[in-house]
């Protein structure tokens, strides 16, 4: 007769042995937990910057009308008022329209117009005989109220060109002439050179001004991930050490920056024709503008994961990470720069 004897529980070396590995596990849990929370934190905010963006895309396209983001600049709590934690839905308001029916009077000299007047280099060599080297925008025949009305950041539509232009400043406001009319000069941030070919001049009767962008009201703003920003600092690539991180496109300037989108899908005014967001943790490393160098590949390594969220003049959307310096120079290689992965990821 054979008896089977059956151990009721664990001995205490067993017990011992099974709660060291708990607890091995445990710590080894708590060393790899926070590098993985900050990774999913700057991979959330990139997915809820695209998203925002996309969504202000299809909003233009609905509404027919111009949609978009602002980057709600406000330093509270931050160590640079341009970290950017908050993004807000924006729309411009309704259009206005100086000249409701155009070339009617048989003056055309004295209806409202955009004209833009190019003046190119008469002898050269350096720059060549024919570069531009002033490009004017005027807006003539303008009542008061409405010259009053042309603020920065204001839209200009012009059908027959088929363009946005967007205002980034009011030069110069003249007038009355003759008809009790004004004319106002402003500075576009991008000019219409295409639609120039050879000429010096060119005129459109047909256009209309979008104010400012305002609040979209009944949209709550959307708040990123904690410690997690768009940082809006724009590099210096002139600069000697070159000044390499920041985002290029928004202009250097202590307000808002707002991202609109026509109703086709196409982004308003791109100086460059693309637009690159710098996203990252600005706790780790507070200040990013730092040259080339070893103390560029030591901010690298302390700052953690960064990516470049870039839109281009088409309304394309894209993000990849920063692409790092030299490890052993801190240089970057000619014809590389933080925003290489990212360009190429529109590209393909």
């Amino acid at each position: 007769m054979t008896r089977t004897n059956t151990r009721g529980g664990f001995t205490l070396i067993e017990l011992l042995v099974a709660m060291a590995i708990i607890t091995t596990l445990a710590g080894f849990i708590l060393l790899v937990y926070p590098g993985a929370r900050d990774q999913d934190r700057a991979r959330n905010a990139v997915s809820d910057l695209e998203a925002t963006l996309k969504m202000a895309q299809g909003m233009a396209a609905r509404d027919k009308s111009p949609r978009g983001v602002r980057f709600i600049v406000d330093g509270t709590g931050k160590p640079d008022a341009r970290f950017v934690t908050e993004l807000q839905y924006v729309e411009l308001p309704p259009p206005l329209i100086p000249n409701l029916k155009p070339l009617t009077s048989g003056a055309p000299d004295n209806e409202p117009r955009v004209r833009f007047d190019y003046t190119p280099l008469a002898t050269g060599p350096t720059p060549p005989a024919g570069t531009v080297n002033s490009r004017k925008c005027f807006i003539d025949n303008l009542t008061l109220d409405q010259a009053t009305q042309i603020l920065p950041n204001s839209t200009i539509v012009m059908p027959v060109f088929g363009s946005w232009h967007k205002i980034i400043g009011v030069l110069a406001t003249t007038g009355p002439n003759a008809a009790a009319r004004y004319t106002v000069q402003v500075a576009l941030e991008v000019f219409p050179d295409a639609i120039m070919g050879g000429g010096t001049q060119a005129v459109t009767y047909h256009f209309s001004v979008y104010l400012p962008a305002t609040p979209l009201v009944g949209e709550p703003t959307v708040l990123l991930s904690k410690n997690i920003c768009v940082d809006l600092n724009v590099p210096d690539l002139s600069a000697s050490p070159r000044i390499m991180l920041g985002s290029i496109g928004p202009p250097p300037n202590t307000g808002d920056f707002d991202v609109i989108f026509s109703p086709d899908g196409k982004l308003v005014g791109a100086p460059s024709g693309q637009l690159f967001f710098w996203v990252r943790d600005y706790t780790k490393v507070p200040n990013m503008r730092i040259g080339e160098g070893p103390a560029l590949v030591d901010a690298f390594r302390r700052v953690g994961d960064m990516y470049i969220v870039s839109v281009r003049a088409s309304g394309a959307l894209g993000h990849n990470q920063v692409l790092w310096p030299n490890m052993g120079t801190g240089l970057y290689p000619a014809g590389q720069d933080p925003f290489l992965l990212a360009r190429q990821e529109q590209n393909q």
